[in-house]
């Protein structure tokens, strides 16, 4: 099947140009005393309805349906594919030096069945966590604010930066990464692979900061958002996945219990 991404629209489907989405209100209550709980014991399922937006893409007209519920341990998010895309978003404002520990739960039916997951025809996954990072023009070149410039005139607000997406992936092996084949500045990082650890809860955690100088080369700005996706619009496929406990944390912060 040909791929139903244009340039463009790819790069919003992985955090690049997040413009589809409604903004969140600069009041939300994002930040906590001591970490970003994002999706977890912290906000009730009302609140987080509120505070998680849709992303959306024009040129996809068939979108992944994500739901909210609630469990003993928190929120949870479910999501359901069907040759669609779309996902959730969350604006935050979080600086990686000082919360660079990503941590979330996942869960999948089971994994997709693509042969190429580096290839344009086969960017879907079944399900990922990403991480958005800030635009400074003052660390930009001409061309660079010139492009960004144009976004914010037509959207009110500059796109990110960069972008790293944690994967579950199809074929590829743990810790396998690349660039993303529709936009350069989106990494993929491949969390889980394959059907191992399928049809259970998996803990996961991740350091941001270490990730993005080992990705990028570089140190990272501010992070801009953190948004969850599962996409099946390329090989038009079917997937169910779900998500929980997604915070980032300061290093040494105790994890949350799995019971």
């Amino acid at each position: 099947m040909p791929p139903s991404k244009a340039s463009s629209i790819a790069a919003l489907a992985l955090g690049f140009l997040l413009l589809d989405a409604p903004p969140a209100r600069s009041g939300d209550p994002a930040g906590l005393p001591e970490n970003f709980e994002l999706l977890g014991n912290s906000k009730s399922t009302k609140e987080q309805v509120f505070l998680w937006k849709p992303l959306t893409f024009k040129k996809i007209p068939k979108r992944t349906r994500y739901a909210f519920g609630e469990t003993a341990a928190g929120p949870v998010v479910r999501a359901e594919s069907e040759s669609s895309a779309g996902g959730l978003y969350r604006k935050i404002d979080a600086d990686p030096r000082e919360f660079p520990v990503l941590r979330w739960k996942w869960r999948v039916e089971k994994p997709l069945e693509i042969e190429d997951e580096k290839s344009k025809e086969g960017d879907d996954f079944i399900a990922r966590i990403y991480v958005t990072f800030r635009y400074d023009p003052n660390d930009a070149g001409l061309a660079t604010r010139f492009k960004y410039g144009l976004i914010k005139r037509l959207y009110g607000e500059y796109p990110p930066e960069a972008a790293i997406n944690y994967v579950w992936a199809s074929r590829e092996p743990k810790e396998s990464r690349w660039e993303n084949p529709y936009a350069s500045q989106a990494m993929m990082l491949a969390v889980q692979s394959g059907a191992e650890n399928a049809d259970r809860w998996v803990s996961e955690e991740r350091n941001v900061y270490d990730d993005y100088r080992n990705l990028f080369g570089k140190e990272p700005p501010p992070i801009s958002g953190v948004a969850v996706m599962t996409d099946t619009d390329n090989t038009g496929q079917t997937g169910r996945a779900w998500y929980a406990q997604i915070g980032l944390f300061k290093p040494g912060s105790p994890a949350e219990s799995d019971e």
